[in-house]
């Protein structure tokens, strides 16, 4: 979601917001996606994957130096 804050990244899409996007297309088709959609849907996995990836890494160096 977009936000009123004075950022560089204020009018930056989030991964979020492209994966709703994507899946309200969906729930309106009565037809089978098609190629461009698939396409999206890849993308969007890269996208999440290289995100989990940096997640993994950070939860790595900070939470495992938590004591409980």
């Amino acid at each position: 979601m977009a936000t009123k804050q004075k950022s560089i990244f204020a009018d930056e899409e989030k991964l979020r917001e492209r994966i709703s996007d994507l899946y309200t297309t969906f729930c309106g088709m009565e037809s089978r996606p098609n190629q461009t959609q698939i396409e999206a849907i890849e993308v969007l996995e890269a996208d999440l994957k290289k995100e989990m990836e940096n997640l993994d890494r950070v939860m790595r160096k900070y939470v495992s130096s938590v004591v409980y």
